[in-house]
């Protein structure tokens, strides 16, 4: 769900996952014309939106439906448990707290193809695993409910692949083998994330004191905060505090993502509900304004 332009800017991509995922919901389904207009402001017109739904269909993480003759796109029934986890590690208060176990997950070489150990390892890297070897993830934070969740998805969706093996445990105190730190170190880039995290504050952070002066304005920086940071926390396992630096930029990120969104969250909404068309008689939740949970 990562994707950037070679510029670095959000592509059409990472952007209409984005407005499913923060603005539109998982439950309705609008027409090419509405994601065109809401993308507008980042030069997405109707047939780069075409073009881009048409791969999300093809990738299964938004479907199409014909109403009236016209065609209308949404998350895909498969994928709406892939957009909740995004929820709820985009949208977090802070770290997780731990109990000092680490979740482990073992992808045999041998079973399923390539593709479908590839595609276990790229959604279980979304759900806050990182990788210590070929085919072994550990994650502090997610727990075994939440990783056979997304293994059982896996499976359901692709057939494959079916030896996986999934525990979760302290590590031993035995002299001469991995501690805690240096699990911490090998599963997590961390001088990485870092840049990253320090570079979002600084882009950001001006924004803290200049808010947008209309709707239109306050709808796409509700977009691109959203947008930059996600791409951030989705490849970053989400270490708990206990196992990072006290001055980790990711803290400070986290509170400067949630403030603009809380200061242009309704707007954006008012600009959502003039441009939208949703599909006649169907169902659409609508998103909270306040996405983010409370950041102190």
């Amino acid at each position: 769900m990562d994707a950037s332009t070679s510029d670095g800017a959000p592509s059409a991509r990472n952007l209409i996952v984005t407005l499913f995922g923060d603005l539109l919901g998982t439950t309705g389904r609008v027409s090419v014309r509405s994601v065109g207009a809401l993308l507008e402001s980042f030069g997405v017109n109707d047939r780069l939106a075409r073009t881009s739904l048409s791969r999300l269909v093809g990738d299964g993480l938004l479907a199409v439906e014909r109403r009236s003759g016209r065609a209308y796109y949404g998350v895909s029934r498969e994928s709406v448990g892939v957009f909740r986890q995004a929820d709820r590690r985009i949208y977090r208060a802070a770290s997780p707290d731990w109990d000092g176990e680490w979740t482990v997950v073992v992808v045999d070489p041998n079973e399923g193809s390539p593709a479908e150990r590839a595609q276990l390892r790229h959604e279980l890297g979304w759900a806050g695993f990182g990788s210590v070897a070929p085919g072994v993830l550990v994650s502090a934070t997610v727990d075994l409910e939440a990783a056979a969740e997304v293994i059982a998805r896996v499976r359901d969706r692709s057939g494959g692949p079916g030896g996986v093996l999934l525990t979760r445990g302290a590590l031993g105190d035995v002299p001469g083998v991995l501690d805690d730190g240096s699990l911490a170190r090998r599963s997590s880039s961390l001088e990485i994330f870092e840049e990253r995290y320090a570079a979002f504050v600084a882009g950001f952070t001006p924004f803290l004191e200049l808010p947008p002066i209309d709707d239109r304005l306050a709808l796409k920086l509700r977009l691109l905060v959203v947008a930059e940071f996600r791409r951030i926390v989705l490849a970053d396992p989400g270490l708990p505090a206990a196992l990072l630096p006290a001055d980790w930029s990711g803290f400070e990120a986290r509170r400067v993502a949630s403030s603009i969104h809380s200061v242009v969250a309704e707007r954006g909404e008012a600009e959502r509900d003039r441009l939208v068309e949703w599909a006649p008689e169907g169902d659409h939740s609508p998103v909270q304004a306040r996405r983010f949970l409370s950041v102190d």
